[in-house]
């Protein structure tokens, strides 16, 4: 065996085309394949998986802690990481990979990063609807594993703010979870009734999306 693992490898998701546009803080993800097994012990001098952004050495990260593999299969596993925030314009990265064997496969892709490339906010959803002791606002995006800012908030038929919360973080499915207990703040548990809630959200420099959905509180206090 002298051929290195197969490598698949792309940004925020496995439509990405390579010279696409992407936001500052993409997500990389590469899954890997190879019959030996795939080395992330590094044993033998440069034999990590590796990550180089622009060819520069300080942008070059070790992706072993990174690997997860399948469940019951030492030949296949998968390495997500969140690059740093990117300057605006063209990049490359090349990322590599070992066998147990010592043999090498890379890959490399270019990507073009517009920090004001907005998100695309795919559903919002409430876990409890009609809600009775509490939900958990369920927003569903197309950027996993960029931080992102979410701000949420719980309206009434009149336009007034009743709860706000603004929170900034990643996940890695694409889908972020805020939690709510049906109060207003100082004033204690809402009353029964119908409320609207809306999620803005944003990346980096981008400008806000959102979407607003209706929810019924019922207040047995």
């Amino acid at each position: 065996d002298t051929i290195g693992p197969a490598i698949t490898a792309w940004l925020n998701d496995e439509d990405f085309q390579d010279g696409d546009v992407v936001n500052a803080t993409p997500y990389f993800v590469a899954r890997l394949e190879d019959a030996s097994g795939v080395n992330v012990s590094g044993t033998g001098v440069g034999h990590n998986l590796s990550l180089v952004v622009d060819g520069r050495a300080d942008m070059t990260y070790d992706l072993n802690d990174h690997f997860a593999r399948e469940f019951g299969d030492y030949t296949r596993g998968s390495v997500a990481f969140t690059l740093p925030a990117l300057e605006a314009g063209e990049h490359n990265l090349t990322f590599r990979g070992w066998d147990v064997l010592n043999n090498m496969s890379s890959t490399t892709l270019t990507f073009r990063v517009n920090p004001s490339l907005k998100p695309s906010l795919l559903s919002l959803t409430a876990s409890q609807n009609p809600a009775v002791t509490g939900t958990t606002f369920l927003v569903s995006y197309d950027l996993p594993g960029s931080e992102c800012q979410f701000t949420l908030d719980v309206y009434d038929f009149a336009g007034r703010c009743l709860w706000s919360t603004t929170r900034t973080g990643s996940s890695p499915t694409g889908q972020y979870s805020i939690p709510w207990d049906l109060s207003s703040g100082s004033e204690g548990r809402l009353p029964t009734g119908v409320y609207f809630y809306r999620c803005r959200m944003r990346s980096g420099e981008s400008d806000y999306v959102s979407k607003t959905q209706k929810i019924v509180v019922i207040n047995n206090k």
